[in-house]
C-alpha cells in the first residue's frame, strides 16, 4: 500500500471515483496508517511460507506504477 496514494485521494478529489457514501466525509484514520506501516512485517513470514509451498509460482512485488505497467504488459504479451 502506498501512503502517497492515500493522501492523494484525500486531497485530490477525482470525480470518476464515486465510491464514497453520500454525506460521509473522506478521512484518513491513524489506524489505517498503522495497519499499512506494519503490513510488510506481518506478511513477511506468510509470504516466505507461500514461496516455500509453491516454488514453481512466480511472486511479483509491485512497488510503483511503472512496475505495474511492466507486469500488465507481460500479462498481455503472454496472452497473445
Amino acid at each position: 500500500m502506498c501512503y502517497f496514494r492515500v493522501f492523494k485521494r484525500l486531497f485530490d478529489k477525482n470525480p470518476e471515483i464515486d465510491d464514497r457514501s453520500e454525506g460521509c466525509p473522506e478521512a484518513v484514520k491513524i489506524d489505517l496508517l498503522r495497519y499499512m506501516w506494519s503490513m510488510p512485517k506481518r506478511l513477511a513470514s506468510y509470504l516466505g511460507f507461500l514461496q516455500e509451498m509453491y516454488p514453481h509460482v512466480r511472486f511479483i512485488e509491485i512497488k510503483s506504477s511503472e512496475d505495474l505497467k511492466i507486469v500488465e504488459q507481460e500479462m498481455l504479451m503472454s496472452q497473445a
